[in-house]
């Protein structure tokens, strides 16, 4: 779901858990909470994935110790599935590394059943909505910049005849042209046009030959003499 505000309620929440005692007992924290949280509750693993994918929620709570398949297998199929609904792993027990590889594997937070209080999981369950949220939307705002960029730029590939000497680019119709006009047509590109350093100083040798002024002023009185 998460297409809403966390002001707005109830928020949809399904709980995974095969134990009666522990479901109820998360019930009773979250009812503290008037209206806010409209419960959905699995005790059968075989059956959680399926319902998961099938249906919207804001938050899912499963618990790790679970029977075939496991909370942490249910948590890797649901990620591997692209299942957008963030999961907090429930564990009756404390076990050394097991809380960084459930973060490893996608889960948003990690509780240890006996030391969850009712504020506390009120607050996880917010904090995962607006993460899951968040990183959404940098996905989808990631989606719309490629989508925009594949619009606007044409992508040039395969071979090109290119002249050794002039630098020309032959088109599909035979025709030589320069390498600016060739790319111009085929692509999004503007040319600026300026001088590279090894080009100027190339140009202010000649420039500064004894040749060099000689030439331009010979052109010079050619073409006012052609013109007497």
């Amino acid at each position: 779901m998460l297409n809403h505000s966390l002001e707005k309620t109830p928020l949809q929440i399904l709980i995974i858990e095969d134990e009666e005692s522990d479901y109820l007992l998360i019930k009773r924290y979250l009812s503290t909470f008037a209206d806010e949280y409209c419960l959905d509750w699995i005790n059968e693993s075989k059956y959680a994935l399926h319902h998961m994918l099938d249906a919207d929620y804001d938050a899912c709570l499963l618990d790790f110790g679970l029977g075939v398949p496991s909370g942490m297998e249910l948590l890797q199929k649901a990620v591997a599935s692209r299942w957008k609904t963030p999961i907090i792993i429930l564990t009756g027990r404390e076990q050394v590394g097991l809380d960084v590889h459930a973060l490893e594997l996608g889960a948003a937070d990690y509780l240890i059943k006996g030391e969850i209080q009712a504020d506390q999981l009120q607050r996880a369950i917010r904090y995962a909505i607006a993460r899951k949220k968040g990183e959404l939307e940098k996905d989808n705002l990631s989606t719309q910049l490629q989508e925009a960029l594949a619009q606007h730029t044409k992508v040039l590939g395969g071979f090109l005849p290119i002249c050794s000497c002039c630098k020309k680019i032959r088109d599909d119709e035979g025709i030589w042209n320069q390498v600016e006009k060739y790319l111009r047509e085929r692509t999004e590109i503007t040319f600026t046009h300026g001088v590279c350093p090894d080009c100027s100083t190339k140009m202010l040798s000649e420039l500064d030959s004894p040749a060099g002024p000689g030439k331009i002023v010979s052109l010079r009185q050619s073409s006012r003499s052609s013109l007497e």
